[in-house]
């Protein structure tokens, strides 16, 4: 009974969403607006090697076909915290942090026509190896700058989906 409750209850909110015109962002492919605005938007080059990580991950992402009418400028900033104390009063755990704030600006008239932030934060182990903890940061670092992307590229391919519509 509760079975057919459930199927009864999906059916009819697919019914629903159906007729409200929801779409997927990508929903023509490369062909599509969402693909088709992104690889007309330049990447300003970001300082620092996570900047550079983050900025090679949009570019790899967009697909820039070099006719630029947007330019995406982002400021990065990183934060390495403490937490978890030991007995000892050493650290166990630390948060890498990252926190893009981003501005999408039309190339013909230098308008700001988006701005937003993308965060992403990971947690590493503090041991006793001063390599294992160097290297698990820059580990933490790239997977927050390919989080950070992914937030970036989606909101704007929702912003070009949006604006067409």
């Amino acid at each position: 009974m509760r079975a057919l409750a459930a199927s009864l209850l999906m059916i009819g909110l697919g019914s629903a969403l159906a007729g409200c015109g929801l779409q997927p962002i990508y929903a023509e492919g490369q062909q599509g607006v969402a693909a088709r605005s992104l690889a007309m938007v330049a990447v300003s080059p970001i300082p620092e090697r996570s900047g550079q990580m983050l900025q090679a991950e949009l570019l790899r992402r967009m697909q820039p076909d070099g006719s630029p009418a947007y330019r995406l400028d982002v400021v990065l900033e990183e934060k390495i915290e403490g937490f978890g104390i030991r007995g000892d009063e050493s650290v166990a755990r630390e948060r890498v942090s990252m926190t893009a704030t981003y501005r999408l600006v039309e190339v013909a008239t230098d308008k700001v026509v988006l701005q937003d932030i993308a965060k992403s934060d990971a947690g590493i182990d503090v041991v006793r190896s001063e390599y294992a903890v160097v290297e698990a940061e820059r580990t933490a670092a790239e997977r927050n700058a390919h989080a950070v992307a992914n937030r970036i590229i989606s909101r704007l391919a929702l912003f070009f989906r949006t604006q067409e519509q």
